[in-house]
């Protein structure tokens, strides 16, 4: 057994307490499923061929565009390709503030948005195609950027 003299014992319970405070803002959970709940029953889904069938007709004009898929675009042409309105513009301003995103992060998500734009048949990226853009990055704790 191990005797702790007052001041020691304030000290280690100010260090712990230090660490359990640190600890909770850097906490994050991943929680399973309940092992007791009944799984969900889920609608079907698409099948493979009506998946494949939208990838097909959204790929066409994107080829007819830009003579390439939104994922190899490049740089130079990102901003000629991936034209914004001014809302989805501010919308990604301010995110990219919030978010303090690389310049790889800004052209990943402006690829994405450009995919979404074109799966609703939109000429241009909205704030609809850039918000589904931004669900789709990896979530981050705070203490990892």
């Amino acid at each position: 057994m191990v005797t702790l003299t007052p001041v020691s014992e304030h000290s280690h319970a100010e260090r712990l307490s230090r660490r359990i405070e640190l600890s909770a803002e850097e906490l994050s959970l991943l929680l399973g499923p309940d092992r007791f709940a009944p799984a969900p029953t889920l609608a079907p889904g698409e099948s493979s061929e009506t998946v494949r069938q939208r990838v097909e007709a959204v790929r066409k004009p994107q080829l007819q565009r830009q003579s390439t898929v939104n994922a190899r675009l490049s740089d130079k042409n990102l901003e000629s390709c991936c034209v914004m309105t001014a809302a989805a513009a501010k919308l990604l301003a301010s995110t990219i503030k919030m978010q303090h995103l690389s310049a790889r992060a800004i052209q990943r998500v402006r690829r994405v948005a450009r995919t979404c734009a074109d799966l609703s048949g939109a000429p241009q990226i909205d704030v609809p195609h850039l918000a589904e853009a931004f669900q789709y990055r990896p979530v981050f704790s705070a203490g990892l950027r």
